[in-house]
């Protein structure tokens, strides 16, 4: 009797112990799946955060553009007025000159 009832007690010891450890391997394998789920996260956002840095390059780029293509209307046409004023002006002396050279004629 105290055989049979050593036996189970040695069996229910090493029960324990596969318990432990499966539960042991089972708390590692939860461990390493959380570890890869953090890496998989960080790895998102780090492309998350790669695209938008990509988004506003690229906003800050065509704000840039658009900028020197204002400056560069503005300047044309400027200097489309100041040309205008010129030959404006040109032809303004030019027209003088033939009055005053037909009254001067008559």
């Amino acid at each position: 009797w105290l055989q049979k009832a050593a036996h189970i007690a040695a069996s229910c010891r090493l029960v324990r112990v596969a318990c432990q450890g499966w539960n042991a391997e089972r708390l590692v394998m939860a461990f390493q799946e959380m570890a890869q789920a953090a890496s998989r996260r960080r790895q998102m956002l780090a492309a998350v955060a790669a695209v938008a840095d990509a988004r506003r390059t690229a906003l800050a780029l065509d704000r840039w553009r658009r900028r020197v293509q204002a400056e560069r209307q503005t300047r044309t046409l400027d200097a489309w007025r100041q040309w205008a004023r010129t030959e404006r002006d040109a032809a303004a002396k030019c027209a003088a000159g033939k009055l005053a050279h037909r009254a001067w004629a008559s």
